[in-house]
């Protein structure tokens, strides 16, 4: 009997220690990571989806389903939201890193996510696959990836009139309509003209 108990003693031991930290065929072998957009516009209508890439930094670390080799894209419309699952079942036991990155085609008035998230997964043999999510900007670590991009329309762009600039460049005009100059010179021609026509007239008459 005292046989018998040992025997179910050692079982029961084993299934604890199986329970606390299971076998990697039995472990947890998918990390998720949440990924939030938030899109702010002045604006309504325009649009509103932007593309996002994670690159791994080791070629053989394990990518999220619809990889191509180490990059994986998707697309985040207005306030939407996904996961970024993957899969370390087959995965090497070490430490892989990725970062996630904002890929838009940039077009004027918006503003796009500037932040980098590193993701950085701890895989080992026997226990569950481990992820941590950080800005790569100050190091300080989130509980998920929050991404803020925004549009504002445009300021029209200033125009100067054609007319004004062409007057600026060629200097002040000159005044067409102005004779005061010309008065002097004009009163003295006629007082002379007169003089001349009265000393002729004198001259005529002594003779005569």
């Amino acid at each position: 009997m005292t046989s018998a108990r040992r025997h179910i003693a050692l079982v029961l031991v084993a299934l604890v220690a199986l329970l606390a930290c299971p076998v990697t065929a039995l472990a947890e072998a998918t990390v998720s990571v949440p990924v939030s957009q938030h899109f702010t516009s002045d604006v309504s209508g325009v649009a509103d989806s932007f593309d996002y890439v994670l690159t791994a930094s080791d070629a053989n670390a394990p990518m999220p389903d619809g990889s191509t080799g180490r990059t994986y894209a998707f697309s985040l419309t207005g306030d939407g939201s996904t996961t970024i699952d993957i899969d370390c079942a087959s995965a090497a036991p070490g430490k892989y890193t990725y970062r996630l990155a904002d890929a838009s085609d940039h077009v004027d008035g918006y503003t796009y996510e500037t932040r980098v998230y590193v993701m950085t997964l701890y895989v080992s043999t026997g226990c569950d696959p481990v992820v941590t999510v950080e800005r790569e900007s100050d190091g300080v670590k989130v509980a998920k990836i929050e991404l803020d991009p925004s549009y504002a329309e445009p300021a029209p762009a200033t125009t100067t009139s054609a007319t004004t600039s062409s007057s600026s460049s060629a200097g002040p005009l000159a005044r067409t309509g102005d004779m005061t100059d010309m008065t002097i010179p004009v009163a003295f021609a006629a007082l002379a003209f007169v003089a001349l026509a009265g000393a002729l007239a004198l001259g005529r008459r002594r003779c005569d």
